[in-house]
C-alpha cells in the first residue's frame, strides 16, 4: 500500500502505525508458534519446516506485515519527521520520569 498518498495527518499516521504494529506482532508470534521453527542448529529452521505449506503461508503473511509496517515507517520519518521526532522524545521523557 502506498502510504504516502493516503496519510495526510500526524495522527492518523501514529493510529496507522500502531496497527502495522499490531500486526507485524501477530503475524510473528504466529510464524513463531510452527512446530519445528528456531529448532535447528544455532535456531535455524530446518529446511522440512520451511517447506510446509503452514510455514510458506505464515512467512508470507509476516514478510507483508513487515513491509506494511516499514512503508509507516518511512512515511512518518519523511512526511512528519518533527512531529515524530518529538513525540518520541515526548514518550521517551515520560518512561524516565515514571522509572523515577
Amino acid at each position: 500500500m502506498k502510504y504516502a498518498d493516503t496519510i495526510q495527518s500526524f495522527d492518523f499516521a501514529l493510529i496507522t502505525q500502531a496497527a502495522a504494529n499490531a500486526q507485524y506482532l501477530h503475524t510473528s508470534k504466529v510464524l513463531q508458534s510452527i512446530p519445528g521453527v528456531s529448532s535447528g542448529p544455532f535456531g535455524m529452521t530446518p529446511d522440512a519446516i520451511k517447506a510446509s505449506p503452514e510455514y510458506k503461508k505464515a512467512k508470507a503473511e509476516y514478510e507483508s506485515a513487515f513491509q506494511g509496517l516499514r512503508a509507516i515507517n518511512s512515511v512518518l520519518n519523511s512526511k512528519f519527521k518533527k512531529q515524530y521526532m518529538a513525540h518520541i522524545r515526548a514518550k521517551r521523557e515520560a518512561e524516565l520520569k515514571g522509572m523515577e
